[in-house]
């Protein structure tokens, strides 16, 4: 089948190319941008080790500026958290760390403003609380490990640990990942790397 170059007035910036059996591929990205749900975004699919899909569009900021490209390096959420959960579940077995014992026995700091009691086990199910950094919070603080946890060390549970569940978009690497650094002496991107030489998954 013919792959077809890629380009929509609905997305600005768009380039690349769709093989057309994935042409709805195509139609579904832009419909992203036209309902307002991307500033920016690529998309790529491989099948059976052919490069079918390959678009891009939009920009890299919310002022709209920059213009997505190639090389525009986007940050991975969600899916680092089952990588942590899997260096947890492993510091648990290899017994390092244990879900019931307190975040505040590994990481002391942490105990302040009524986080004391938080258990390992409550961080990991989204029951501490400490869904989101106040809206206030610098964006570098996010690039900067130390700055990161020593908010999440002043900040206060939105509801009594273990009485409710809310997701946790901002803080649960920050969390796990200090408590797995405490508690093994390796930051989560060392472990990464001891387990599987992946140097090029930026973690700190």
């Amino acid at each position: 089948m013919a792959s077809l170059s890629w380009r929509n007035s609905a997305v600005a910036n768009a380039s690349g190319f769709v093989d057309e059996r994935f042409s709805s591929v195509a139609s579904v990205f832009t419909e992203n941008f036209v309902e307002d749900r991307e500033t920016g975004a690529a998309f790529a699919a491989v099948v059976d080790g052919e490069l079918v899909v390959d678009i891009r569009g939009g920009w890299r900021e919310r002022k709209r500026e920059t213009p997505w490209a190639d090389d525009t390096i986007a940050c991975v959420y969600s899916t680092g958290k089952a990588v942590v959960a899997m260096l947890i579940a492993r510091a648990v077995s290899e017994k390092r760390l244990d879900y019931t014992a307190t975040v505040a026995s590994i990481w002391p700091e942490f105990a302040a403003h009524g986080k004391e009691a938080i258990t390992i086990a409550q961080v990991m199910s989204h029951q501490d609380g400490l869904v989101a950094f106040p809206e206030d919070t610098s964006p570098e603080t996010y690039l900067d490990w130390r700055a990161a946890c020593a908010t999440v060390e002043e900040m206060a549970p939105l509801w009594p640990p273990g009485s409710a569940n809310g997701y946790h978009p901002q803080t649960f690497g920050f969390i796990a990942g200090e408590v797995l650094r405490r508690a093994t002496g390796k930051t989560v991107g060392e472990q990464l790397r001891d387990l599987h030489d992946l140097n090029d998954f930026q973690v700190f």
